[in-house]
């Protein structure tokens, strides 16, 4: 992927939706890693120094990043008409919002390109928009196939 304009795809976003960050079990936390073409060697992602950016999952079980089948539930978009895809759709599927289980949120972070260190999801500041599922168990977001019907995750649409 490529989301600093450079002349050809040198990132990387990695997810781990099982991540306990900020003392939070199963958060999640997605990484970006620009660059990746100059990089050798084992590198923790425990250390600051080797990702650019990190999203953790906003509350305990979120699950932040998780995806299965078609791996929509983190996307690369361009929403904003750069020149290149610096916007990020995040899914945590599991996230409990508005007094709700599981109804997921989807987080729309524009400009990643220009984000570094670690940004906690809970902040309003760290993203630019979200959308709640609006009953328990939406898990909105999801990728998972549940009773027959595949989930489609996010997805960008144009009109």
């Amino acid at each position: 992927m490529n989301v600093d304009g450079s002349a050809y795809s040198n990132d990387l976003l990695l997810t781990t939706y099982k991540a306990d960050v900020n003392s939070k079990a199963d958060s999640g936390a997605v990484y970006l890693i620009k660059n990746i073409d100059g990089l050798s060697g084992a590198k923790d992602l425990v250390n600051l120094n080797n990702f650019d950016v990190r999203w953790n999952g906003g509350a305990a079980t979120d699950s932040l990043g998780y995806t299965i089948g078609s791996g929509l539930g983190v996307q690369l978009v361009n929403v904003d008409g750069s020149a290149y895809a610096n916007d990020l759709l995040l899914a945590a599927v599991n996230a409990d919002v508005n007094g709700l289980t599981d109804n997921g949120v989807v987080y729309l972070i524009k400009g990643i390109d220009g984000l570094s260190g670690v940004k906690d999801l809970s902040d309003l500041g760290n993203f630019d928009v979200c959308w709640n599922g609006s009953v328990a168990s939406d898990k909105l977001g999801s990728t998972d196939y549940y009773g027959g019907n595949a989930g489609l995750g996010v997805q960008l649409v144009f009109d």
